[in-house]
């Protein structure tokens, strides 16, 4: 369970499980980032621009074709920014969840870090409208004292983002 606090030595590694930090709703962040001035705007996506060039002399089948083909395109593109969106809300709960635990602290030091994630997983499932998303991440981690991995699962859903369970090994 996530509520569990400990710190094991295995073999020279040592590791923290820490507890869940407070959630923030993905609406904030979502709201935060709308009003980002810095935010690259273009009326036309990169994917439209090579689709067009694509069935520009696709003849009439083509012409058929290419809004089913945008559509679907365009759905797999959106799902993947909003997992990558996802993933970068559960990055930086994650370095907060690490900075407020004091056993994590002593293993790595202030001036926490997580590096690009190394391993992902991430699925989503809608009972009548209600989605819930399951996310899992292994990144790596540096501080003033040390580095190692974190491995970190949440779930996502009704706005808000909850980790299940954060363990930091370093060694």
């Amino acid at each position: 369970p996530a509520s569990r606090m400990g710190t094991r030595a295995c073999g020279g590694v040592t590791s923290a499980l820490l507890p869940s930090p407070p959630s923030m709703p993905s609406s904030l962040m979502g709201m935060l980032d709308k009003m980002n001035p810095f935010k690259k705007k273009s009326g036309k996506s990169e994917l439209d621009r090579v689709l067009d060039e694509g069935f520009k002399n696709a003849g009439p089948l083509g012409a058929l074709a290419k809004p089913l083909i945008k559509g679907v395109a365009s759905m797999v593109g959106d799902a993947m920014k909003e997992t990558a969106a996802d993933m970068d809300t559960l990055t930086d709960q994650t370095v907060r969840a690490i900075r407020m635990n004091s056993q994590a602290s002593d293993l790595l030091g202030s001036s926490i870090a997580c590096g690009a994630p190394f391993s992902t997983m991430s699925s989503s499932s809608n009972m009548n409208g209600v989605v819930t998303k399951n996310m899992q991440l292994q990144m790596p981690v540096q501080g003033s004292h040390g580095s190692g991995t974190v491995a970190v699962r949440a779930t996502a859903g009704n706005g808000a983002m909850t980790i299940q369970s954060c363990v930091v090994s370093a060694g």
